[in-house]
């Protein structure tokens, strides 16, 4: 038979004595560190007086000293004998406060932390059986998991395994979770140029509906694009993006562009192969050459060039201007507009098929020399006027910013510019450009 007092909803008195407040606070603490179960036992000092008095009706003996230990187990079947409840509802009942089973919160946290992460570990098991997967999944891929792990992101999301699946698939789409991609890095040959590995560019839009169900599913702040940028980010090797264009060049290196025609190589005098689709564009109807915007749209709709042309690539679009302006300047120029975005990687590419003799030059700062190592590297370009003598006999006041570099056509170059810590940009060099033309033309 139950004690249940006065009323069903309303504790008895001998419960709900002011003098234990203190005491019901310490027991719902240790049952809220004890996942809710009553088990073990709980010291309760410096009881005073009043407080002993009222305790000795709950525990059904005297409690005589300022310190009483309360065994759990025993007070709990008092209470479910007398009340029908255990001790647990008994002090959510007294004090009005839910008690929380904070172990088991917190396993459940940390179930939902690690449940995106296993669920990424099986799709990626999956693939990495599946028909058409080239190798093992590389290692960047973990580096970005872990990342997210670390930082907690997906922890609010409740979607967050449905979210890394569809990153996965879109990573797996562009080709690049076991290290390939459309920015493979390497020596560029035929091979590679139309290996596997060198997926065509998608508009974000098209391969958001393709693969998500949704055009605006890629969109930037939404939650996947959030993934799919950190994922770009820790693949090449850059800090996470501050502005449209750095998200945009993240983006690139996936083989994402904004959409076909937005996205150009400013090119002047490219010569084309006769019989290319779009040979009346690269040839004016006037015979003089004039400066071209070519676009993804070009390139899907076969653009290709005569073979064995000089081309030179320069960074900035003034130094496309002073060449042009030469009368009997007899080469191409392909205008990168700073780091090269993924149309401009497409021509080079193309051109490399042609067989084009490519000459470099850019600035003289450390992105300069990294956009001119990668220039060298990815597509075989000679360096032209980047000497350390032209750099030390260039103009410039602006000094050198980021991290040194070495130059790895020029082993004396780097300390140089570390010695000398000014930037040379390309257009202070135009005189000397357009003077020294016909060393490219002969």
């Amino acid at each position: 038979m139950t004690d249940a007092g006065p009323g069903v909803d309303e504790p008895p008195g001998w419960l709900r004595a002011g003098e234990l407040a203190r005491v019901w606070r310490e027991l719902g603490e240790a049952l809220q560190r004890r996942e809710l179960s009553a088990r073990g036992r709980v010291v309760v000092r410096d009881l005073t007086r009043d407080e002993r008095h009222a305790l000795t009706d709950v525990l059904g003996h005297p409690v005589t000293n300022p310190d009483v230990r309360v065994d759990l187990g025993r007070l709990d079947a008092r209470v479910a004998a007398r009340l029908g409840r255990d001790l647990a509802e008994t002090v959510t009942w007294v004090t009005g406060q839910a008690l929380v089973d904070r172990a088991g919160r917190r396993r459940d946290a940390a179930t939902r932390r690690e449940a995106p992460f296993e669920v990424a570990a099986a799709w990626l098991a999956q693939w990495g059986q599946a028909d058409g997967a080239r190798g093992p999944v590389a290692p960047w891929v973990d580096a970005w998991l872990h990342g997210l792990r670390q930082n907690g992101i997906l922890t609010p999301w409740r979607d967050a395994g449905d979210l890394i699946e569809s990153a996965l698939a879109v990573l797996a789409d562009r080709g690049v979770l076991d290290g390939g991609g459309v920015l493979a890095g390497g020596p560029h040959d035929p091979e590679l140029l139309d290996g596997p590995a060198r997926r065509a560019p998608l508009a974000r839009t098209e391969l958001a509906a393709r693969l998500v169900g949704d055009a605006h599913g890629l969109d930037d702040g939404s939650r996947l694009a959030l993934l799919l940028l950190r994922a770009a980010a820790v693949r090449v090797g850059a800090p996470l993006p501050r502005s449209a264009a750095d998200r945009q060049a993240l983006w690139e290196s996936l083989g994402v562009v904004r959409d076909r025609v937005s996205t150009t190589c400013l090119t002047w005098r490219l010569a084309p192969e006769t019989d290319s689709p779009i040979a009346p564009r690269l040839s004016s109807a006037d015979g003089r050459p004039a400066p071209l915007h070519l676009t993804w749209w070009d390139i899907e709709h076969g653009v290709r060039f005569a073979r064995r042309q000089t081309v030179l690539v320069c960074e900035n679009p003034q130094t496309l201007e002073s060449v042009a302006g030469r009368s009997g300047a007899n080469l191409g120029v392909v205008c990168t507009m700073g780091r090269p975005n993924l149309v401009v990687r497409a021509v080079l590419d193309l051109l490399v098929r042609s067989e084009a003799c490519l000459h470099y030059h850019g600035d003289f700062d450390w992105a300069g020399i990294e956009m001119a190592n990668a220039c060298l590297r990815d597509f075989g370009a000679r360096p032209w006027l980047m000497s350390v003598t032209d750099y030390l006999e260039g103009r410039g006041s602006q000094p050198l910013r980021g991290t040194a570099l070495e130059a790895d056509w020029d082993p004396e170059l780097g300390p140089a510019m570390r010695s000398r810590g000014v930037a040379v940009h390309e257009e202070a060099g135009l005189e000397a450009i357009v003077r020294r033309l016909p060393e490219l033309t002969g």
